[in-house]
């Protein structure tokens, strides 16, 4: 029986050698320029961060962090004076307070967060206030964060003050 120059070419390790480069080729102008990951934007949001509650005057705090490495990030908020945890009553009297929680980049200038208001009173102990989505906005290319208006208090704008 005859066989085929196809048949004999299927049988050749040049003709094999051949069609994995072609692959190759076209996988690596796939990889190259073909759909991939979506941006992360997580470095958009780490630092410190630092502004002035508009509502009582204190500085305000912000610490964003991926220890991690897991891109949900850690949240430290505090401020020297907290007229939520101070609305509380007598027992509040200095006001102290610390938001904590977790958060994850939505796009590059949104960051849902779900934060934890702790108020601590004139003895010392933490009374938490209830957990809370937020959503923090990035502007002014990249250098100012914005806390939305929460009940009656204005919103709060932060600037990066570390990266």
């Amino acid at each position: 029986m005859r066989t085929f120059r196809l048949e004999r070419g299927f049988r050749s390790l040049a003709f094999w050698l051949v069609v994995a480069g072609c692959v190759f080729s076209v996988s690596v102008v796939f990889a190259r320029f073909g759909p991939g990951p979506e941006p992360k934007y997580v470095d958009n949001f780490l630092g410190f961060w630092e502004g002035v509650d508009p509502l009582d005057g204190s500085p305000v705090r912000l610490s964003l962090s991926d220890i991690d490495e897991d891109d949900v990030l850690e949240l430290t908020q505090q401020e020297d004076f907290w007229t939520f945890c101070f609305n509380l009553g007598p027992t509040y009297s200095q006001g102290r307070g610390v938001v904590t929680g977790t958060a994850t980049v939505a796009s590059k200038d949104e960051l849902n967060t779900v934060t934890e208001l702790i108020c601590i009173d004139d003895n010392n102990i933490s009374t938490s206030q209830g957990v809370a989505p937020v959503q923090y906005t990035l502007r002014s290319r990249e250098r100012v964060l914005v806390l939305p208006p929460f009940e009656d208090a204005p919103a709060i704008v932060l600037h990066r003050v570390a990266r």
